[in-house]
C-alpha cells in the first residue's frame, strides 16, 4: 500500500510525503474517528505520522516518546513550522510516570 499525503505548513505551503511503511498500519489500529478533548501517548513516534493523525482527529493532548537522537528536535520544528500541538520528548518508556505526565486516553506503541 503505498499513501501520498500532503502536509501543510505555515503560509499554506504543502509539502508531500509517500508514506509506504507507517500508513498502511492505521486502519488496523482501529483508532476513533473522533478524539476531541482526548490525550494520546505516541511511544516510538520516529516521523511523528501517528502524532499528527491524532491531531488531526481531534485530540488536543498529544505526547511522543522515542529514544532516537535528535528526533525530537527535528518533529518540533517540523510543529513549529505546521503549527500542530504535539510534545515530542527524547526519552524512554521508564520515563513515564503519572506523578509527572498523568493518564492518556489513548497509547500507540508501535
Amino acid at each position: 500500500m503505498r499513501l501520498l499525503l500532503t502536509i501543510t505548513i505555515s503560509d499554506g505551503y504543502e509539502i508531500p510525503v509517500e508514506d509506504t511503511f507507517t500508513a498502511p498500519k492505521l486502519p488496523k489500529l482501529e483508532i476513533s474517528t473522533d478524539l476531541a478533548g482526548k490525550s494520546v501517548l505516541d511511544i516510538g513516534y520516529s516521523g511523528g505520522f501517528f502524532a499528527r493523525e491524532v491531531e488531526g482527529r481531534g485530540a488536543t493532548w498529544i505526547v511522543g516518546k522515542d529514544t532516537t537522537p535528535g528526533l525530537a528536535d527535528t518533529n518540533a520544528l517540523f510543529a513549529e513550522f505546521t503549527g500542530s500541538r504535539f510534545e515530542f520528548r527524547e526519552q524512554t518508556v521508564c520515563d513515564l510516570v503519572p506523578e509527572t505526565f498523568g493518564n492518556f486516553d489513548l497509547v500507540i506503541l508501535l
